[in-house]
């Protein structure tokens, strides 16, 4: 009974795998035509008949499902730019929704055994599906023409060239594993479970639109096996749960056995299977689980089993013995010590070992030193076997020692920038720690350097964090009294002269220099060149150091005060003024000069002075004894000759002119005029009226006497030469006036008595009539006036005839003018274009119509406006019966009372063919009788011809009911 339960189950499982395992899903699009507007999902079964598929219900109908994948969590899809999510259950997609963006064009998307999903554009992306997090491995070689899956650990991927081995580690180094038939367009590449433990590649062909050939590979020996069948529709891609290198069944990778160091003389066992689908249960001697890892196990032999819905494996495996033995070894510590961290040293007699130091979760050798180590802390340590497991462990503290202040030496020298100053530095040994030096127990620095020390006893104290050092009796010398006696000869600046200097010692001048300024020269240098002031010197060592310095005071003896000569003359520039030039001898002092009328300068020059008597004092800045002298100043405007002028003032078109004249030579003279400077004796012509500025020089330039002359404007008499009387040419009954006068240099007013006033002569527009014309100018001569008479131009029209036809339904109108004599003499102007009198216009439709006959000249001799009315179209139509019973109610058959035509005709027959009537007369065709006599009630028939108001020839034809 056991036997067939266990015969059956078997059946079970192998119908079951067959029914469910082999089984994979392709997207197709719902239109092959048009792949945007959505895709199906279709579930495929491997069969012995031949392939299955089923169409499956989505929870994203309207989705474009481009590339999809699956593992055993979950359905994936994208629709660039978005990575999508779901679960299938049954034959249903549920639980749609966005995962995260992905860069756009990405397809070929499949899932690894990593739980990462794969998928290309022109690089390789992975999108941890459990963070969301993608990377980019790098560029592709090759461009994915269809899907991507993991099979035996590699990943493979479609593409025009072939099957591509994908490196995932450098997708430059993909290459071309198995090479496909240019004829092959391999859309899908899909792994199926085609038994417990194994998976077979399949590589889904597009034919046509809506056929999808299904191609077994063997990708072990790099071979097609064959067709397996066909579906009847295209395909985007395709995914499988296996599609990541899963199995369905059992398969052991390795069994790893290693000491438990949680407990003595135990052992962890971890079992490695394959990746699957199903959840497995690993049993070992009665302890189950679903990890596969057993901790706490003793040593000893154990039986191993492994189940899952579709498989079981068994085994058996032995532990052995473990245990926690303690090596032999020692260590040293260094403590930390001025600024140097320490160390912590391990070590152990046994070569080789197989132990280590494990600080921090990182191994080390046992004999190792750890390095960088503060003070103040205890750090821990523990001694591991060959397994990981602690054997012994130990804290070990890190102390600080003492850093000690070691003195090297001390320097004492004069210093060099300060007078009879010393200098004190203190040396000590390389340290880490900063010191702090003291001077006498007040002055401290972090250098041991101390300057500007006067002459006495100095004691030091240096000290740090952690010691502390005196260092006593430190003499620094009187420094003057080493020095040498310096004296020096000096001569003050006199006037022009400038004072010197020279330094003399009571030893070799050479060992010294003296600075003055920024240069430094020899000590026996003669300084010359200086002027009144303190002057300071410095006495410097050859090597530059400061001995002493000396301010010395110059003091200036000033020079005399001397007039050498005194000048009058004529300001040049301005009429009746003098200036006057006091000229001293140079001296390096400051002049200044002052005049009894209050002037003062320093140049000696006074300018702009009035005639009369003056006092001028002279003095110098430097104190010397000042000088005066008495200075007349003459009245320069009664010194020229006697000058006089002629004029003529201008006159209409003449200008005006004026001549100057002098009582002696004219030739000494100038005269300025605007800003010219012209001889004497010139004739300034074309002068206009107003008021001329004229300037008398003599020939050095200079102002003799100034005129302004007014000259008065003598004005033109008004004439007039012509008066022109014309029509306007572009206003019908209109005329104008041209005025012509002789050209003067005024502006004329020309004005009628209808209040028209214009500069120009012309008046426009003007009715017909008689008026005054009225001329004036503006130089004020007598105006002139005359009649003036407009005739009435519209009465020189010609004589016209309109020709015109109504527009008609949809027919537009037309005309035409006859003008009765000389109509070569003239045009038609119609919408700003010119037209030959005999021009017939046409496409007129109904309204007003402008039109202006004008002379060959352009100017208008007619308006005229026309106003065209469209008559309303009337389609002929007859009534499909009529009654002559004489009631006064439709008793004559005619054409319906809107019907219009000309050249009508009209024929009615019986049912015989026999003429009955004819009639030419649109309303009035025939009245139901037959040569006098009344016809029966029967159905008569008629032919009518006639032309239309859009001038066609129609014939219509048609019956009617004659009812008694």
């Amino acid at each position: 009974m056991i036997g067939k339960f266990k015969l059956l189950f078997f059946i079970l499982l192998v119908c079951c795998f067959k029914t469910e395992a082999q089984t994979f899903y392709v997207s197709a699009p719902k239109n092959p035509a048009n792949i945007i507007t959505g895709s199906d999902i279709y579930k495929v079964t491997l069969t012995p008949n031949g392939l299955v598929s089923e169409l499956i219900s989505n929870c994203s109908p309207n989705d474009q499902f481009f590339s999809i994948a699956m593992n055993k969590n979950g359905f994936y899809w994208l629709r660039s730019p978005y990575f999508y999510k779901g679960d299938i259950n049954g034959n249903a997609l549920i639980n749609c929704q966005l995962l995260t963006g992905v860069t756009t064009g990405s397809s070929a998307l499949t899932i690894g055994p990593d739980n990462k999903a794969y998928y290309s554009s022109n690089s390789l992306y992975a999108t941890d599906l459990t963070t969301l997090q993608t990377v980019s491995l790098g560029p592709m070689s090759y461009f994915p023409t269809g899907d991507m899956c993991f099979f035996k650990g590699s990943l493979y991927m479609a593409a025009s060239q072939g099957i591509i081995k994908v490196d995932i580690t450098d997708p430059t180094k993909s290459y071309v594993y198995l090479p496909l038939s240019p004829n092959l367009n391999m859309f899908g590449l899909v792994s199926v479970a085609t038994s417990l433990r194994k998976n077979t590649v399949y590589g889904l062909c597009s034919v046509t639109p809506y056929q999808t050939d299904v191609l077994e590979l063997d990708l072990e020996n790099k071979r097609i096996i064959g067709v397996v069948g066909s579906l009847p529709y295209g395909i985007l891609d395709a995914a499988s749960p296996v599609e990541d290198g899963s199995i369905t069944g059992i398969e052991l990778d390795k069994i790893d056995i290693n000491q438990d160091c949680s407990a003595l003389n135990k052992a962890v066992v971890e079992i490695l299977t394959k990746p699957h689908l199903e959840q497995f249960t690993y049993v070992l001697n009665g302890i189950s689980n679903t990890t596969g890892r057993f901790t706490g196990i003793d040593p000893g032999t154990y039986t191993l089993s492994i189940t899952s819905a579709s498989d079981q494996f068994s085994s058996t495996i032995t532990v052995g013995i473990y245990d926690l033995l303690k090596p032999d070894y020692s260590w040293q510590r260094k403590n930390e010590m001025c600024g140097i961290a320490g160390e912590i040293t391990f070590t152990s007699p046994e070569p080789n070992s197989n132990y280590q130091v494990r600080y921090n979760n990182t191994s080390y050798p046992i004999n190792h030193t750890f390095s960088g180590l503060n003070s103040g802390t205890s750090y821990h340590f523990e001694i591991i076997n060959k397994n990981g497991c602690k054997v012994d462990e130990a804290d070990i503290p890190v102390l600080k020692d003492v850093c000690k202040i070691e003195l090297d030496q001390i320097q004492l020298q004069q210093q060099c920038d300060a007078f009879h100053k010393g200098v004190i530095k203190v040396l000590t040994k390389p340290h880490t720690y900063a010191y702090t030096y003291t001077l006498n127990g007040s002055v401290s620095n972090s250098t041991g350097v101390f300057s500007n020390l006067s002459p006495g006893q100095y004691a030091v104290k240096i000290t740090s964090s952690e010691h502390e050092l005196e260092v006593l009796s430190i003499e620094v010398p009187d420094y003057k009294l080493t020095q040498p006696t310096i004296t020096y000869n000096k001569n003050n600046p006199s006037c022009n002269l400038k004072g010197d200097i020279k330094f003399g010692i009571a030893t070799n001048s050479n060992l010294y220099q003296i600075q003055y300024q920024n240069n430094v020269l020899p000590f026996d240098h003669l300084f010359t060149n200086l002027s009144a002031g303190i002057h300071h010197f410095v006495v410097l060592s050859q090597s530059g150091c400061l001995i002493d310095e000396y301010d010395i005071e110059f003091v200036y003896e000033p020079c005399a005060v001397e007039i050498t000569a005194i000048d009058v003359f004529a300001e040049c520039n301005v009429l009746g003024k003098a200036a006057i030039r006091v000229t001293c001898p140079a001296i390096p002092e400051t002049y200044n000069y002052s005049l009894s009328n209050g002037m003062t300068n320093s140049t000696g020059r006074f300018n702009m002075v009035d005639p009369g008597n003056y006092t001028l004092n002279v003095t110098a800045s430097g104190g010397g004894t000042p000088q005066t002298r008495a200075i007349i100043v003459p009245d320069y405007r009664l010194l020229h000759p006697l000058i006089t002028y002629n004029k003529n003032d201008p006159s209409c078109n003449l200008k005006g002119g004026i001549k100057f004249s002098i009582a002696g030579n004219s030739s000494l003279y100038k005269i300025k005029y605007k800003t010219d400077i012209l001889p004497f004796d010139h004739l300034f012509d074309n002068l206009s009226m107003g008021i001329h500025h004229f300037v008398i020089l003599n020939q050095a330039g200079c102002l003799i006497d100034e005129y302004d002359v007014e000259l008065v404007y003598q004005p033109c008499d008004v004439v007039i030469n012509d008066v022109e009387v014309f029509a306007e040419c572009d206003v019908l009954g209109k005329g104008a006036i041209r005025v012509s006068c002789p050209t003067i240099p005024e502006t004329y007013t020309y004005s009628l008595n209808n209040g028209m006033s214009n500069n120009t002569g012309i008046f426009n527009m003007l009715n017909p009539g008689s008026y005054i014309l009225n001329v004036s100018a503006s130089g004020g001569g007598t105006p002139k006036s005359l009649p003036v008479v407009i005739p009435d131009y519209s009465l020189d029209r010609p004589l016209s005839v309109l020709n015109k036809t109504e527009p008609v339904c949809d027919l537009p109108g037309q005309l035409s003018f006859t003008i009765k004599t000389n109509p070569e003499l003239y045009v038609i102007r119609y919408h700003s274009l010119t037209y030959p009198v005999n021009h017939t216009f046409t496409n007129l439709y109904a309204g007003s119509h402008r039109f202006s006959i004008l002379k060959k000249n352009g100017c208008i001799v007619d308006d005229i406006s026309v106003q065209l009315t469209r008559e309303e179209c009337g389609d002929v139509g007859f009534p499909n019966a009529f009654s002559p019973n004489l009631d006064g109610v439709n008793d004559i058959f005619k054409a319906n009372s809107n019907s219009k035509a000309t050249n009508f005709k009209i024929q009615i027959y019986d049912r015989r063919g026999v003429l009955v009537a004819s009639s030419n007369e649109l309303h009035n065709c025939w009245n139901g009788d037959y040569k006098g006599e009344a016809l029966p009630t029967a159905t008569y028939f008629w032919i009518a011809t006639f032309t239309t108001q859009r001038n066609e020839a129609v014939v219509k034809k048609g019956s009617v009911t004659l009812i008694r």
